[in-house]
């Protein structure tokens, strides 16, 4: 019910010193009530550097999609971070081998060794394999905070365009999508960017190197933009940011249930209740359980973390 209304029940029938203080303590350490609400904006934002030279950084994720006719489920997707050049693959399991295989023939023999890939920590991702052909490439594999999928924004938002080119298919045709991801990706390497050159004389091929320094310019200036954004929101709602969670400070864990379903609109929202064991760079931490299994520490990003107030025991 809130403060509020809780404060209004109990005041028709009792009244205490410092009670309008008591409720909110109170309802501010009610287990059941620390379960539900949405997660917020608590971190600065990190805009991901950008170099020069094109071909030189990767985002790449798979997705679970509708299996298809020829029992394709997944599509395994890349894009460049300054040309924002795309590729994309239907297949058939989710492997280590498919990621290793993916990024061979789509990356390195098409556009050469990239210096950085940047993924989540899906099992296709973390396997010996692929840290093997990182090694081998002389490839810095980063990897996501996991449950934080903001910070590899890029290849999200890749993600909802291409399902929304293929989603406008026509109904019967729905079922062969990996028969349509070829023309979903040319109708996006189409899309005309801010800056864009069509390439016709040697005096237009000179120019490359200038356009590629433009575009990322405009891609900092785009940056510094939407982190001013965020911030100016953090310091209307914070007056005055300062990190939210410091060492020994108990804090409980956003779960992040979709809720488009009665399981996911009952559900609680929130679950566990952990100790910051470290604080780690750019809004991470290292968190273990409050009880239980004291060495199983886990990388958590801020945002989805809110500290924790247990009750008082009389």
């Amino acid at each position: 019910m809130g403060f509020k209304n809780t404060l209004y029940k109990v005041s028709g029938l009792y009244y205490w010193d410092n009670m309008a203080k008591d409720v909110q303590d109170y309802i501010k350490s009610c287990p059941r009530c620390q379960t539900s609400g949405p997660k917020r904006q608590q971190e600065l934002l990190h805009p991901i550097p950008v170099g020069s030279k094109h071909f030189e950084q990767w985002a790449l994720d798979v997705k679970h999609v509708p299996t298809s006719k020829t029992g394709a489920r997944y599509i395994i997707a890349r894009i460049e971070y300054l040309t924002k050049w795309v590729e994309a693959r239907a297949i058939r399991y989710q492997t280590s081998a498919e990621v290793a295989s993916f990024i061979y023939e789509e990356i390195i023999t098409r556009h050469g060794c990239p210096h950085i890939i940047i993924t989540d920590n899906g099992k296709p991702f973390i396997g010996d394999l692929i840290a093997k052909v990182c090694l081998h490439y002389t490839i810095h594999h980063k990897t996501i905070t996991v449950g934080n999928s903001q910070a590899n924004g890029l290849i999200e938002r890749l993600n909802g365009t291409i399902g929304g080119i293929i989603k406008k298919t026509a109904a019967d045709h729905k079922v062969s999508w990996d028969q349509y991801l070829p023309a979903a990706l040319f109708a996006y390497r189409t899309i005309k960017y801010q800056y864009q050159l069509d390439i016709r004389t040697a005096k237009e091929v000179a120019t490359l190197n200038h356009v590629r320094k433009e575009a990322q310019e405009f891609i900092k200036r785009s940056q510094v933009t939407q982190k001013k954004a965020i911030d100016k929101k953090i310091d209307n709602e914070l007056r005055q940011w300062k990190p939210p969670f410091k060492l020994g400070d108990l804090v409980t864990l956003y779960v992040g249930i979709k809720s488009n379903s009665w399981t996911g609109k009952i559900s609680d929202s929130w679950e566990g209740v952990y100790i910051i064991h470290q604080t780690l760079a750019k809004g991470t931490y290292m968190i273990k359980p409050y009880m239980g299994e004291a060495n199983r520490l886990r990388r958590m990003h801020g945002n989805r973390l809110k500290l924790y107030a247990l009750p008082d025991v009389f």
